[in-house]
């Protein structure tokens, strides 16, 4: 391999670990019957990001789903290309949906919210594109706890 070629591939790995193509969001909680709503609330920093709260009637308990890199709050459409790539070495080339799991956290007594971290699902854009590993992404989790500390006052 060439100089030119080594530094090539090399800048390709990299760019595959700083940055990744999101997954669509192929599931809502409609598809479980469950009732939900479109939320936003600002991070740490600012950043937006968007979820779903699916109240559960009469209950103060509550569940903040958060996502591994790659998801979002629906799951990991690793069932299609690109994200089949990542896991069918190891045979994990099937969808993952969480939809079905809120819903029994729902059954269960507990006000589900799920969100998208930065730069995942619909939520928006920041660090220019780039996954930190958490560092910024943990920024992210201020803005849920919020938004669960003031459903739990409302009475949501």
């Amino acid at each position: 391999m060439t100089r030119e070629e080594t530094e090539k591939t090399l800048q390709a790995l990299a760019e595959g670990v700083r940055t990744w193509r999101r997954a669509p969001i192929l599931h809502c909680p409609h598809e479980e019957g469950l009732e939900y709503e479109d939320v936003f609330f600002p991070s740490e920093d600012g950043i937006p990001p968007e979820g779903w709260f699916i109240p559960r009637s009469g209950s103060d308990e509550m569940i903040i789903a958060n996502h591994p890199r790659w998801f979002n709050r629906a799951g990991l459409p690793s069932h299609l290309e690109p994200w089949k790539s990542l896991g069918v070495s190891a045979g994990n080339d099937f969808e993952v949906n969480f939809v079905p799991d809120y819903k029994i956290l729902h059954d269960a007594g507990y006000n589900v919210l799920a969100y998208d971290l930065r730069n995942f699902g619909h939520s928006s854009s920041a660090n220019g594109g780039l996954f930190t590993a958490g560092r910024c992404e943990s920024r992210d989790v201020i803005g849920p706890l919020d938004y669960a500390a003031a459903a739990v006052i409302r009475g949501k």
